[in-house]
Parts: structure tokens; C-alpha cells; sequence
């Protein structure tokens, strides 16, 4: 990911705007567009995760295991899936182009690292997750279904990873920015992080299927990343060095 192309940004950085929360540097001229093209990559990631998730088919009726067989015999399960693991790598790319052109102050660089490293832990999940459509057919007769399996139980760590660590990182990047946008945004990415993050060990503790419904909150993570993306590039095209 860190060969995606971009130049480097100078170290020498001006205090962060007050109507964005972006650091600028003294010098570099073509730092501005390559915040832009970063922000871009993000949004891109943010839009991918909030169609995937759309895609995503939803049952909760009758016993987990009964909503588990209806989830992955939907012909909507795999390229749902599919959506959403180029989305959560679009926007892991996007995290880290930021990071490097250095979108943000000083004070949010130690919540986007950290939010990298569990994003970038949390991906290899979708991969079993995607594959456990696969094995429809052995779920419903008793047989093995070491993708099901994998994918439940790596959800019940890589799920908070991705909720807790957004949701953490948006409260970064809004303390940071101090304007309304940015707050509201965090507001989204905190109730969707945390709710997102509780949906898959809250269902595995309970069997209840109900509870399904939590992952949903992944929306509003989705809202954040893309109004942070936006916030980004118009905020690049207004601010003065």
C-alpha cells in the first residue's frame, strides 16, 4: 500500500486550520492536491463499504442457524462481500495516503496509525467471510464448514478492530478540527463504530439472530469516511496557507 503512487509531503508544517483540522506545509505546493487525491481515495473506500452493505442480505428470522443458512444462500451474499473487501482496502489505501501527505494535525497521527493497524488486521476477515457462501450446502446437513466457522470466529475481534478503531479516530480528527461538520460527523462514527463493533460478540454470546440487525450501524461509520472525504478536499480547496 505505501507504493501507491503520491510524492512525500515536507515535515515542516504550518498549525492546523481551524475551520478544517488539516496542517499545511510552508513549502510544499503540491501537498494540497495530494491531500485531495488521498481524501478522494477514502471516499472512494467509504462508497464501496456503504454499497456492499446495501447489497448485504438481512434475515433474522427463526434460530441462528436458520438465519445463518438464509445469509449465505442469498445470491446477494458473495458479491456484497466482494464489494466489501475492495472497499475496506480502498479505504485502508486511503488511510495511509493521508497519513503520508500529512492530512491531518500532529495530535490525530497517533489515532490514524492505530486505526490503520486495525483495519489493516480486521481485512483478512472478509476473505472467509465471502468464502462462507460457499458452503451453504454443508451447513445444512451437519457437514464441515471451516469458512463459517473461521469467519465467526474472527468477527468477534476484527469487527470491533474496525468499529472502535473509526469511531476513535472520527473523535481524534474532530477534537482536532474543532468546527461543527467534523463533530457531527464523529457523532455518526462513534454510535456506528460502537454499535458495529458490539454486533458480532453480542450474537455469537446470545445465538440470538436479532441481534444481526447491529451490523447495519456500519452505515454510519460509511457516513463518516465519506463526509471526512469531502470535508477534506473542500476544505484543502478553501484553506490558505
Amino acid at each position: 500500500m505505501s507504493a501507491v503512487a503520491g510524492s512525500a509531503v515536507g515535515e515542516a508544517l504550518t498549525s492546523p486550520d481551524p475551520r478544517t483540522g488539516l496542517r499545511h506545509p510552508d513549502t510544499e505546493v503540491g501537498s494540497r492536491p495530494a491531500i485531495r487525491r488521498s481524501a478522494a481515495v477514502f471516499g472512494v473506500g467509504g462508497l464501496l463499504l456503504a454499497v456492499g452493505g446495501g447489497m448485504h442480505p438481512h434475515e433474522t428470522d427463526g434460530t441462528m442457524e436458520q438465519s445463518l443458512l438464509a445469509l449465505i444462500g442469498s445470491p446477494a451474499w458473495l458479491p456484497a462481500h466482494a464489494v466489501l473487501l475492495v472497499g475496506i482496502l480502498t479505504a485502508i489505501v486511503g488511510l495511509v495516503l493521508l497519513r503520508r501527505h500529512h492530512a491531518f494535525p500532529r495530535s490525530v497521527r497517533p489515532w490514524l496509525t492505530g486505526t490503520i493497524v486495525g483495519w489493516t488486521v480486521a481485512a483478512p476477515e472478509f476473505v472467509p467471510h465471502l468464502l462462507a457462501g460457499s458452503e451453504h450446502d454443508a451447513l445444512a446437513t451437519g457437514g464441515s464448514t471451516p469458512m463459517v466457522d473461521t469467519h465467526l470466529a474472527m468477527s468477534v475481534v476484527t469487527n470491533p478492530l474496525v468499529g472502535i478503531g473509526g469511531a476513535l479516530l472520527a473523535v481524534a480528527v474532530a477534537r482536532a478540527a474543532r468546527t461543527r461538520p467534523a463533530r457531527v460527523l464523529a457523532v455518526f462514527a462513534a454510535v456506528g463504530g460502537l454499535a458495529f463493533s458490539a454486533a458480532a460478540p453480542l450474537l455469537l454470546a446470545t445465538g440470538n439472530p436479532q441481534l444481526s440487525n447491529l451490523f447495519s450501524a456500519q452505515a454510519l461509520l460509511d457516513v463518516w469516511v465519506i463526509g471526512t472525504a469531502v470535508r477534506l478536499v473542500l476544505g484543502t480547496r478553501t484553506a490558505r496557507v
